[in-house]
C-alpha cells in the first residue's frame, strides 16, 4: 500500500496537459482582446477605415490640404 502511495505522489504524466491546457486559456484569453468586438486590433483598424472615408468623402470639395490624387505622409 505505501508503495502505491509513493509511486502516485511521484506521477506526473497529468501535470503536462495541466499545464498545456492553462497556456490555451491564457493565449484564448489574449486573442479575445486583441481580435474582440472592441479589441485593440479591431479599433485601430476601424479608426484607419474612417480616416481614409473621411479622406475620401472630402476629394472634390477644396479643403486645404486635401488631394484626391497625392498622399501625404
Amino acid at each position: 500500500m505505501e508503495f502505491k502511495f509513493r509511486s502516485f505522489l511521484s506521477n506526473e504524466s497529468g501535470a503536462t496537459a495541466i499545464e498545456y491546457g492553462i497556456l490555451a486559456a491564457l493565449i484564448a484569453t489574449a486573442m479575445s482582446f486583441i481580435f474582440g468586438d472592441s479589441g485593440i486590433f479591431i479599433n485601430a483598424l476601424n479608426d484607419k477605415f474612417d480616416e481614409t472615408h473621411q479622406i475620401i468623402r472630402s476629394c472634390g470639395t477644396d479643403k486645404p490640404g486635401v488631394s484626391c490624387f497625392t498622399v501625404e505622409k
